[in-house]
């Protein structure tokens, strides 16, 4: 993890030219300390650490040494290293890593290492002291780019915080993750999250759709570094991945952090940010149906105090339908000021324009999990129509970051964005199948020979407006056996979404044939225009903290709510108001330097999704209260950790699309809703060149009160849910470089309507990668759902029913799952 090594402070004078700065000069004399420091690192510690490039091998051995690592970047990023495996001293092993290289090094303080190179001894700087000067100099440790694993997270408890002992369930997905694994979207990437189901609403490359704990979670669990991007309508903020940091997963209630959000978690996608260390990364990939993307990741100093980064990305792509095409452009720039070691301010821009295409085509549910005698439609069939096939995004962002700390300990934090997301849809929807001849009356045709897809428009124009502000000051304590940090801030979040859409009568599609007709001209409505207005507005104070005694962990969190929203319709306008308090308290005990229990009570709120009642009412807030009890345990040499959760989650009027509507503005609101389980994660670096990753979910969630549902199990929360990633460095040293890895995802049964009429089997799918990494360069081959299943993801009945009459029972629909995707990727770090 890049950083920079820091001086004494320097005045705060320059705080009154621009109250937006934080800390950190880039690069720093580093003083001379005796040699005898060395001795206290002379306890042998094991260490298991594969031949291969240096920088990698550097960061493991920070990792279990404890020490800090300063070098010139440049100076080591083509070497190579034999490894070291065994139990040594640290000066020893670090002696043993740098064997053959030209390296030397130098214990600088008690618990730092310098490692010098001949540039930087060629170039005869020095200090005061004849010792030498680094040029640009990193700190070695994990980083999101190396490691499969981070050991602290900020979203858990706006604190950064080691994970090992925070009293709250949170997951990290790195970007090794991401590129190992081949991600191209935000819902590949937390593909492998514990506590986390997709793949629930089949191929639809239009969103990210996740659930988490048994909640639906995508339309206001998506967070954009620490602020929230919601979905109202159909306007979905699409994530790129080459973009992120890292993602954090932090499940259970997040209300007394954030405000309103779903009791399943939250997904907290961090951008990349400008970096004083230079680093340049490029890389061009082919993937499946004829794809090509190619990308940048530029970042690094502009003087003494600038920094810059510039992460782009262009791709075009068929998908496993012919009439389906796809493509992106992605620009995300950023700039940082630091003018002193305690000011920092960011500005960052993003534009992302996407040509979706309709990808999500269903199939007739008699024909897919029901016998047709005419036939089986395979998951390449496709029901809409070619020029009537259109879905175009484009997302704009911009704001900034600020850090100023003050020299009595307390922190100035304030970041801003505003984010506007334009949609344009034109696509031909089937609202019913049915059985030509059969609706028609011809004598021995049978409904179960359906043939024919009878076609809706939908054609849409939104715009989404959404504005973010966070404020905060934090103060650091440490009185002895008590230290933390206090947490005291407000936050405002505003979001206006206009939508204009229209549906109506296109014609019969004889799905054998491609044939359109119009038969039915003049019996269904051909345009039926109206609008979908929300406004939100939420205002939210808050106070957090954080403790420490001896060895026990105290977190907790209060948070109060203004919110107003509205909903306006083409029948009218509904408003409501109202305020909220939510609450969290959470305790770890840590034992053994190992072992951590942990508890927590959490008390939150959620704003529905945009919609109304079937009667046209406004939709009540949504009310949980959840409670959570784990244990985990962190691997000696901070080698991974495994993490058992017991969860008991209790929502009342917890929101569902009415299966009835086609436009999904009408909700189904129940009672009350209860989700209890257990989640289970493991990150395991064995020896042998073997990295495991793990998860298994249990969620046994039921609707416990409400007139027509209760009983019933809430739509997509699969009962189980499973995986497992196993990656092999190869040990041998004539294939340095080479990685394997193979993973499979198990997705439980579950029903895919709030009604339990449409049950989905369980499957199996199988991921895998071989990679190769030599000096600057890298190769990855990926492959996801590699043995091509694919089964019948969701069901629903038709949205045309009355226009079907008695034939409305074999109308209904599916939706396949994504086929076999594969994807060549080659980089280059210079």
């Amino acid at each position: 993890m890049s950083s920079h090594f820091a001086a004494s402070h320097r005045s705060t004078r320059r705080l009154a030219v621009f109250l937006a700065t934080t800390a950190c000069l880039p690069v720093l004399t580093v003083p001379f300390v005796d040699i005898a420091a060395a001795q206290e690192r002379a306890v042998a510690v094991r260490y298991e650490i594969a031949a291969g490039p240096l920088p990698q091998a550097l960061n493991r051995f920070a990792d279990v040494s404890g020490l800090q690592l300063i070098y010139d970047a440049a100076a080591t990023r083509s070497l190579r290293t034999s490894g070291f495996r065994g139990e040594g001293p640290a000066p020893a092993v670090i002696a043993k890593l740098l064997s053959g290289t030209g390296l030397t090094w130098r214990f600088t303080s008690s618990t730092s290492v310098t490692i010098i190179g001949p540039s930087a001894t060629a170039s005869g700087a020095t200090g005061s002291d004849d010792t030498t000067v680094l040029e640009p100099i990193i700190l070695s440790g994990r980083s999101s780019e190396d490691s499969y694993s981070l050991a602290s997270s900020t979203t858990a408890t706006r604190i950064s915080a080691d994970i090992q002992k925070t009293p709250r369930s949170v997951n990290v997905v790195t970007q090794r993750q991401i590129a190992d694994r081949g991600v191209s979207d935000l819902e590949e990437a937390i593909a492998y999250s514990p506590g986390v189901a997709t793949g629930l609403y089949g191929n639809d490359d239009r969103y990210d759709q996740y659930v988490i704990r048994g909640f639906e979670t995508q339309n206001v669990g998506t967070y954009r570094d620490g602020m929230p991007l919601r979905t109202f309508g159909w306007a979905a903020w699409r994530t790129e991945p080459f973009g992120l940091e890292r993602l954090d997963i932090l499940r259970g209630p997040t209300s007394d952090l954030y405000g309103s959000n779903e009791p399943g978690g939250l997904v907290n996608a961090l951008t990349k940010r400008p970096d004083f260390e230079p680093s340049n990364t490029v890389f061009g990939r082919l993937s499946s149906y004829g794809g090509t993307e190619a990308g940048i990741d530029s970042t690094g100093p502009i003087g003494d105090d600038f920094a810059y980064r510039l992460v782009g990305v262009a791709n075009r792509s068929g998908t496993n339908y012919e009439e389906v095409d796809q493509g992106r452009f992605y620009a995300a720039p950023s700039f940082t000021w630091k003018p002193e070691d305690t000011t920092s301010l960011t500005l960052f821009a993003e534009v992302q324009r996407d040509n979706v295409g309709d990808s999500w085509s269903v199939v007739p549910e008699y024909g897919s999990r029901r016998y047709n005698p005419l036939g089986h439609f395979s998951p390449d069939t496709y029901t809409g129509l070619p020029d009537h096939n259109t879905v175009r995004t484009r997302q704009t962002t911009i704001g900034y970051e600020f850090e100023h700390e003050f020299e009595t300990g307390i922190t100035f934090r304030s970041k801003a964005r505003y984010a506007e997301n334009d949609w344009r849809m034109r696509t031909a929807v089937p609202a019913a199948f049915v059985s030509l001849p059969a609706l028609f009356g011809v004598p021995g045709a049978h409904p179960s020979a359906v043939d024919t897809a009878l076609l809706s428009k939908f054609d849409l124009d939104q715009k989404a407006h959404q504005a973010s502000f966070d404020n905060n000051l934090s103060y650091e304590f440490d009185s002895g056996d008590l230290s933390g940090t206090i947490v005291a801030g407000f936050d405002h979040y505003l979001a206006r979404s206009n939508v204009d859409y229209a549906q109506g009568y296109l014609g019969e599609l004889n799905l054998f044939t491609g044939d359109l007709t119009n038969f039915l001209s003049g019996a269904l409505p051909a345009h039926l225009p109206a609008v979908l207005d929300n406004d939100i507005d939420q205002t939210g104070v808050y106070l957090t903290s954080r403790s420490e005694f001896e060895n026990f962990v105290f977190s907790g969190g209060i948070r109060h709510d203004w919110v107003t929203s509205s909903t306006e319709t083409s029948a009218g306008k509904i408003t409501s108001e109202g305020q909220v308090t939510s609450g969290s308290f959470g305790v770890a005990w840590n034992f053994d330097d190992a072992w951590t229990i942990y508890g927590n009570a959490a008390y939150s709120f959620n704003v529905p999704p945009a919609g109304i009642t079937a009667s046209g009412a406004a939709l009540d807030m949504e009310k949980s209260r959840a409670y959570e009890i784990g244990l985990r345990y962190k691997l000696p040499d901070d080698r991974g950790h495994v993490n058992v959760a017991l969860f008991d989650t209790t929502k009342l009027n917890a929101t569902y699309n009415d299966p009835s509507d086609l436009t999904g503005i009408t909700k189904i609101q129940a009672g009350e809703v209860r989700s209890m389980g257990v989640d289970v994660d493991a990150l395991l670096e064995l020896n042998y060149g073997f990295t495991v990753l793990g998860s298994y979910t249990y969620v046994d969630a039921e609707v416990t009160k409400d007139p027509t549902l209760q009983g019933k199990r809430p739509a997509r929360a699969p009962v189980h849910s499973a995986s497992a990633w196993v990656k092999y460095d190869v040990q041998m040293p004539a294939l340095e470089g080479l990685s394997l890895g193979v993973g499979i995802r198990h997705v439980g049964s579950y029903f895919s309507d709030a009604t339990n009429a449409y049950h989905i089997s369980s499957a199996n799918l199988l991921d895998a990668s071989i990679s190769y990494q030599r000096d600057d360069w890298s190769l990855i081959l990926a492959a996801r759902n590699l043995a091509n299943k694919q089964y019948e993801a969701e069901c629903n009945a038709a949205t045309f029913a009355a226009a079907v009459g008695a034939l409305a029972d074999y109308a209904g629909s599916c939706t396949f799952n994504e086929g076999r995707r594969v994807m060549f990727t080659a980089s280059r770090k210079f």
